[in-house]
């Protein structure tokens, strides 16, 4: 699926103009010839004016995947209607071998009322900072929500109305509804990033189950969150041979250490009844 991956992600790096454009232009070029990899790198960015050299560098000359992760930010209020959000981003590996420079990722700011501001992260290697303005206090800021790089994550959102169950495909992950007085906004990430990369003297984690929750709540609105056990044809071993010494572990950000919640185990998944925004991943003590 690699190529696949990497066409879709070039058409968010060029935006749909330039990738449409170039596209026919460089088959109306190339019919009846042989290319190459290379014949696209040039050939693109010079129809596009963009150097596309280091995107090829990391998606078609390298494996893997890379993994974005807003690490912190701060907000400071400038004026009667403006916010200044200042944003670190950190770039991880999942099976690549080193990190990809000229990254271009869209970044979303949301406020209480669902208003939305987007805007272009740009940055090079491990992490990134950046300042943003934007018109309203920012309630969640994520990042890539409408699916434009192919990164090591699975991602759904949904406006919740009414007290439902609700899937999010793909993310083994669903929300089940207990009250609701005005709609809320909620992005589930599923991350395929290996936290076992990362230093923690404490805890081994599971290589594949670990989700990002993010959105726009009110106090009103209650609601259990189910974690599932069985991922398709992904190997959940970590969790299926240590289940009986298996944590769930949350943290409200990635500046906050990990710390076990409490949980309902259940056939094939885990239910927290006390939903909250933050990070959770299957885990046990070493």
């Amino acid at each position: 699926d690699k190529g696949s991956c990497i066409v879709h992600t070039l058409r968010g790096y060029l935006g749909d103009s330039l990738f449409f454009g170039g596209t026919k232009a460089y088959l109306k070029e190339y019919k009846f010839k042989t290319a190459s990899s290379n014949d696209l790198c040039e050939f693109m960015s010079k129809y596009s004016g963009i150097d596309l050299h280091n995107f090829f560098d990391f998606w078609v000359y390298s494996p893997g995947f890379n993994f974005f992760e807003i690490t912190d930010y701060s907000e400071k209020k400038v004026d009667t209607e403006k916010y200044k959000v200042y944003v670190d981003v950190a770039q991880h590996l999942k099976k690549a071998e080193k990190y990809a420079n000229r990254n271009k990722i869209e970044i979303t700011f949301v406020g209480k009322n669902f208003e939305t501001q987007t805007d272009l992260y740009e940055f090079s290697g491990e992490k990134g900072q950046k300042n943003f303005i934007i018109p309203f206090e920012p309630e969640a800021i994520m990042l890539d929500i409408n699916e434009k790089i192919c990164d090591a994550t699975t991602d759904n959102y949904k406006i919740i109305k009414k007290t439902s169950l609700y899937k999010f495909p793909h993310t083994f992950v669903e929300l089940k509804v207990h009250e609701i007085t005005d709609s809320v906004f909620v992005r589930v990430q599923a991350n395929w990033y290996d936290l076992n990369n990362e230093k923690n003297d404490k805890y081994e984690f599971s290589p594949i189950q670990y989700w990002t929750i993010q959105g726009v709540f009110n106090k009103n609105f209650k609601a259990s969150i189910l974690f599932y056990i069985k991922t398709d044809n992904f190997n959940n071993s970590f969790v299926t041979k240590n289940k009986s010494n298996i944590l769930l572990l949350h943290r409200s950000s990635p500046q906050e250490d990990w710390k076990p919640t409490k949980y309902t185990e259940k056939n094939n998944y885990f239910e927290v009844s006390e939903f909250k925004k933050g990070d959770y991943v299957f885990a046990k003590k070493k």
